[in-house]
């Protein structure tokens, strides 16, 4: 039986029109991880591991996966609204070569913003 993983692949990868080969150049991948994903024959894949995981922790599987948590401390999460998830795909539908400028142009305004946050907390002491 196919992991949802898999079965999900394959049916976004089809609804898109794309061959495993398209859609592995697209995404800067090799083929055969294409193949690999889909041809997962394990009940419990990583995924759905971590979606099990997620249900029982109460949060969203994306949550697990962040990397840059502000506060370690704060169990809200916020909800990505839909304007939000539109530009994210807009972003992710681009090369990866400009999804790294748009990354790192993030990453820089959001150092700025916290040293504007910083230097004003500094002048309110």
């Amino acid at each position: 039986m196919k992991s949802k993983l898999a079965k999900n692949i394959i049916k976004f990868r089809k609804r898109k029109g794309l061959s495993q080969e398209k859609l592995a150049k697209l995404a800067g991948i090799n083929r055969g991880t294409v193949a690999y994903y889909e041809n997962d024959e394990n009940a419990k894949s990583y995924i759905d591991n971590l979606y099990a995981i997620s249900k029982v922790l109460g949060v969203k599987i994306e949550n697990l996966l962040e990397t840059n948590n502000q506060d370690e401390n704060d169990e809200y999460a916020p909800e990505i609204d839909g304007r939000t998830m539109k530009k994210i795909k807009i972003i992710l539908s681009l090369p990866k070569h400009k999804r790294h400028m748009i990354y790192t142009m993030a990453e820089a305004l959001a150092k700025c913003e916290n040293m504007d946050k910083r230097n004003s907390e500094k002048l309110d002491k």
